[in-house]
């Protein structure tokens, strides 16, 4: 493993609080990945950067089986707890080194985990070789609303848009794919969904360090970003413990391995 990939191991307690869906909307997603991919009850599909199985409980019911690799025992131990009949089998990996054999899989998932990959052109190649012939990799993320007004004083106030990804830039995610070869398959597919969230939650959230985003900020840079969105919560919210509206996008891009 790069020593500059981020474990989640530290997250494992509120993960499924602070980035699992809401009730019914992780079968929605689950679906649109099964049509995304076109699978079916015959496909095996691994999933890179399980985690808390957010996307591969409800995916199992759609196919085959789910393998999941993460480098995060305590991701997967959580992950474990939840599982019932699903058919989901977890192992510890780097998905730069995948501990599975050659030409296995129908499918990849990947959701939200090439940013947080230091070497994320070497889990390219490993995704490409534990493909089957004609599979296909389902990259899928989470789109914050533009009108979410928080998020945007948030990363103006830390430079987070400036601020390099470890891994891959999310917002050159599909030219990068291309860069390294891979094939895009149709259109993206996606989903919107709501959330709520009091403007004083988010903030102290941050202050917390629950996003991984955070977790490389000095204390004093922190400070600053909290400073400034504080100031900005004050003049605009009469009352900021009250939750306000927060529209997401769950994207999913299909591509196919390069040749």
């Amino acid at each position: 493993m790069s020593k500059q990939s981020i474990v989640f191991d530290r997250a494992a307690d509120y993960y499924d609080e602070t980035r699992g869906f809401p009730p019914g909307v992780s079968e929605q997603a689950a679906a649109l990945i099964a049509r995304a991919g076109g699978l079916g009850a015959r496909s095996r599909v691994l999933e890179v950067g399980v985690g808390t199985g957010r996307i591969a409980l409800p995916l199992a019911t759609h196919v085959d089986a789910m393998i999941g690799i993460d480098l995060s025992s305590a991701m997967l131990a959580r992950l474990l707890s939840k599982r019932r009949q699903e058919r989901v089998f977890v192992a510890k990996g780097d998905i730069t080194q995948l501990p599975l054999a050659s030409r296995t899989f129908d499918a990849t998932i990947a959701v939200h985990i090439f940013h947080l990959v230091a070497d994320y052109p070497l889990a390219l190649r490993e995704i490409a070789r534990a493909l089957k012939p004609g599979g296909v990799l389902l990259h899928a993320w989470t789109e914050q609303d533009r009108s979410d007004a928080l998020f945007d004083v948030w990363s103006q106030a830390t430079g987070r848009q400036q601020r390099p990804e470890v891994g891959m830039s999310m917002d050159q995610r599909h030219a990068s794919m291309l860069e390294h070869g891979w094939q895009l398959l149709g259109e993206r597919m996606e989903m919107t969904y709501s959330t709520e969230r009091a403007p004083n939650a988010y903030l102290e959230s941050l202050r917390g360090r629950i996003w991984s985003h955070t977790w490389r900020m000095t204390d004093e840079e922190l400070e600053q970003g909290l400073h400034k969105l504080q100031a900005y919560i004050e003049a605009h919210f009469d009352d900021p413990s009250q939750p306000v509206p927060v529209h997401s996008t769950f994207a999913v891009q299909t591509y196919r391995a390069p040749a």
